[in-house]
């Protein structure tokens, strides 16, 4: 059986500088697939279901869910080469692996899998955008706790820059408090992040949330 199609990317290195390929498995309540071993599994459900029960409610999955997570579990624990798995989101996760007979195993157990392939063809600490882009510069967060003060006084200075910076949406979100996830937690992820024209604005906001700069990296139009 031939492989689905695979789709290339173009990283700056290999997917946790690693893996060659990452292949996408849709699986209900992929959440539980942390661990692969059935015990850590079976506990991971009772605990959600002792939760559950706490709140007046039942579990929001069937039994065909369930079977499926085991048996996708012991399919992942049978693979012959070394791999990195990841939950993705409730309903996927992903499987980072150098095996071409490791993903072949899985498309055939998985029809619908998706593939991509790490194409390292960028520059190091670069960002490519398909247009041009507006700022030259991209400054991402540490993950990290910011009372509110110091998220306030954040919001302030990028509020203060006009056009010379702004926020990406999840950031932007995160700062004025608007995230539908965030219960009023000031948490700073590592996904959170500032364009800008001029790298004095690293200097600044460092003087402004001392230790919060993780990375800054060139904004560079695909060629």
């Amino acid at each position: 059986m031939l492989l689905p199609q695979i789709r290339s990317e173009s990283r700056s290195r290999l997917y946790f500088n690693r893996w060659h390929y990452v292949i996408q498995l849709r699986v209900p309540e992929a959440w539980l697939l942390r661990t692969l071993d059935p015990t850590s599994i079976h506990q991971r459900i009772q605990r959600r279901e002792k939760y559950l029960k706490t709140q007046g409610q039942g579990p929001f999955w069937d039994d065909g869910s369930l079977d499926y997570v085991f048996q996708t579990a012991a399919e992942l624990r049978a693979l012959e080469g070394k791999f990195l798995h990841r939950i993705v989101y409730t309903g996927a996760c992903h499987v980072y692996t150098n095996s071409v007979e490791d993903m072949l195993t899985l498309f055939k157990l998985h029809p619908d899998v998706e593939i991509r392939q790490a194409n390292v063809s960028v520059p190091a600490d670069v960002v490519m955008l398909k247009s041009d882009p507006k700022y030259p510069y991209r400054t991402y967060f540490r993950e990290r706790d910011l009372n509110t003060n110091q998220r306030q006084s954040l919001y302030n200075w990028i509020q203060a820059q006009d056009e010379d910076l702004t926020p990406s949406p999840a950031t932007k979100k995160w700062l004025n408090g608007t995230a539908r996830w965030q219960w009023g937690q000031p948490f700073c992820r590592n996904y959170y992040y500032v364009e800008h024209t001029d790298m004095s604005h690293v200097l600044m906001l460092n003087l402004v949330c001392t230790g919060l700069v993780r990375k800054t990296m060139r904004v560079l139009k695909h060629p």
